[in-house]
């Protein structure tokens, strides 16, 4: 049997016209696609047809890729090494055209172990359907009969060539109600519609759907304009769709900061690729693509008539709902005859082009702060009822945030006790304080440890925090205050920790050495400067002493001590700096935000399992990216292949 390098030097003749490459390839490929038309769609094709279909792609190929010299020396691919520790997330989705039931697989790859899980889904009605569901919640009890408000931003995600427009709100509706979402359902679709057909706006606006006018620049303060006074008419529970491309750049800081002060607010997404808006959560996310070929497959025209004609019959007075809308100009019209009319006057033209060269940012500071005024450094705020007895968690890191020379650490405790109960917060207080400790003095480490601070030696501090933070939340469900003590909160530590706050709201209050030039991703309640918060300590003889609840921990050796002395000798041991040095050279760089930006991706991704199974696999994957030994500087990153067919 020839070998692959032999098959692919075969030269084609002319007649095929391929004038560059090796034709073996793309007969395979045509063979594989043979085969999997045969097996899921029952259609057998031709050896002559296979051939023909192989010849027109090498064609293609060959005419579109550019020609190298043929003196050019070309080297070997180079395949880049995973990162030690990678775990490697691989998931794909089998659907039936006949049972409408699709199979759903996920494979888990680690350097010690490969774990597979699987699960199916019934009915599912289309192969892009089926590979939606592999990471999309089912609605949560309390969303299922709850509104549902969607906008849809139709510049970015616009209705394909020839697609019925009213199939729209059919295709959003079935996507919802597959995913447990019954309550009623408002969708606003705004665009730029100076050149839409009449017959485009008519059928939307048939289904009961909001057609706006808007310039693209106005787009994102317009729909974030919606989503607050929806909010403000409509107290939780209710779930918000955004179908966009083009809102993530624009809203994610705003919208999820607001979703952080504003919880109960379930939010699902749609986009032309999928995957967007990752620094905003939600619980599902589809192609918009999905959305109308899963329609295309459930929705007859007769049913879509019967559906506009049911919904006409059951809206009597309330029809006038469905209406036209310039945004610009205030415009507000019943008929597609006056809507395009308007767009059509001078005046409108010209509004519209006032607006276009008027555009400023937009100020969201009223929605996405809890200050009553905006002054967002010179004020903090008491404490709600809920927190003034709940717990409180500190993380310090002592690298940014370091003692002044002098400042007896008897007086730390006291100094952030004080600074909460000022606030109104009573709660019982942990306080865990990382950083590297080699150098540190045994006069320090031993007040500080007099005190009941956990001292943690470690070079990553922002990975142990994170890490910290996450077992915090899995033992202390909310209502519970977690205080963060650094330097090095943004920009990338915020990213997923909102994500984390938007999902299961944490008070948060914050401590840091400097002002910060602008507003955090982090929603938080209150922030002082670390030289001030020491500054105002009580006398050091108010401490309570809690030596036998102290203790001393060294991250990369897993070495826990009772005393200042144990800990200091291990410090200065060889075989600590054996285990240090390892640890920072197998790990991936502290300083990389690309890494860190990966890490807060990934951190988001596996927490969208929706089934048993998929949870189980995912809290698997939570343990070997935290309870690994030694903890590399951010935890390994999740490469999530979603494999085609």
């Amino acid at each position: 049997m020839a070998s692959w390098e032999t098959l692919c030097s075969l030269n084609c003749l002319p007649p095929a016209g391929i004038t560059s490459g090796s034709l073996i390839p793309w007969v395979l490929w045509s063979i594989w696609k043979a085969r999997n038309k045969f097996v899921f769609e029952g259609h057998s094709a031709s050896p002559e047809d296979t051939l023909s279909a192989a010849i027109a792609l090498a064609r293609e190929w060959s005419q579109d890729v550019t020609k190298e010299s043929p003196n050019a020396l070309r080297s070997p691919p180079q395949q880049i090494p995973s990162p030690p520790g990678t775990v490697v997330v691989r998931s794909d989705a089998a659907w039936s055209s006949v049972s409408k039931k699709a199979g759903l697989g996920w494979v888990i790859l680690d350097e010690a172990e490969t774990n597979s899980f699987q699960s199916s889904a019934s009915p599912v009605l289309s192969p892009l359907a089926a590979e939606g569901k592999m990471f999309n919640y089912k609605a949560a009890p309390k969303y299922a009969n709850a509104k549902t408000a969607v906008w849809w931003d139709m510049n970015g995600c616009p209705v394909p060539e020839g697609y019925d427009a009213g199939r729209v709100r059919p295709s959003i509706e079935g996507a919802l109600k597959e995913l447990g979402y019954y309550g009623p359902v408002t969708i606003t679709a705004m665009g730029d519609l100076a050149e839409a057909h009449a017959h485009f706006l008519q059928r939307l606006s048939s289904t009961g759907i909001v057609v706006q006018h808007a310039i693209n620049a106005w787009l994102a303060t317009l729909v974030f304009n919606d989503l607050m006074e929806f909010k403000r008419n409509n107290p939780p529970p209710a779930t918000i769709m955004l179908i966009s491309d083009e809102l993530d750049g624009k809203l994610n800081f705003p919208l999820g900061r607001n979703q952080q002060i504003q919880s109960g607010y379930n939010l699902v997404l749609a986009s032309s690729c999928g995957g967007s808006m990752y620094r905003l959560h939600h619980t599902a996310d589809w192609r918009w693509k999905t959305l109308l070929e899963a329609a295309a497959y459930s929705v007859s025209q007769d049913t879509t008539t019967s559906y506009v004609l049911r919904k006409c019959s059951s809206w009597g007075d309330s029809f006038t709902l469905s209406s036209f809308v310039c945004r610009a100009c205030k415009f507000t019209g019943l008929s597609v005859a006056s809507f395009t009319s308007h767009l059509s006057t001078e005046e409108h033209k010209k509004t519209d082009k006032e607006e276009k060269e008027n555009f400023s940012v937009p100020d969201f500071s009223p929605f996405i702060t809890v200050k009553a005024s905006f002054n967002y450094y010179l004020m903090n705020d008491q404490a709600a009822p809920e927190y003034v007895n709940s717990k409180t968690a500190v993380w310090w890191d002592m690298d940014t945030c370091p003692l002044p020379d002098g400042y007896d650490a008897r007086r730390v405790r006291p100094s952030i006790e004080g600074a909460l109960k000022d606030l109104g917060y009573y709660g019982p207080v942990t306080i865990n304080a990382m950083g590297n400790l080699e150098n540190a003095h045994p006069h320090v480490l031993q007040g500080l440890s007099s005190t009941g601070i956990l001292l943690q030696h470690t070079t990553r501090v922002r990975s142990y925090i994170y890490h910290d933070l996450s077992m915090f939340k899995v033992d202390n469900p909310p209502p519970a205050t977690i205080m963060l003590i650094s330097d090095q909160v943004e920009p990338v530590l915020s990213i997923f920790l909102s994500l984390d706050h938007q999902k299961s709201y944490y008070n948060l209050v914050l401590a840091r050495t400097f002002t910060p030039p602008s507003m955090s991703r982090l929603c938080h309640t209150a922030e002082w400067l670390w030289q001030t918060l020491l500054a105002r300590s009580p006398e050091t003889t108010s401490c309570v002493l809690r030596n036998s609840a102290s203790s001393f921990l060294c991250g990369s050796c897993n070495f826990t001590a009772l005393s200042v002395t144990d800990f200091s000798r291990h410090l200065s041991s060889e075989e600590h700096k054996k285990e240090e040095f390892f640890s920072i050279k197998s790990s991936l760089p502290e300083d990389s935000d690309e890494g860190e930006e990966s890490m807060a991706k990934a951190s988001f991704n596996y927490s969208k399992a929706k089934t048993f199974e998929e949870e189980k696999a995912f809290r698997m994957t939570h343990v070997l990216l935290f309870n690994r030994r030694p903890l590399p500087a951010w935890p390994p990153m999740i490469i999530l292949s979603l494999q085609q067919r």
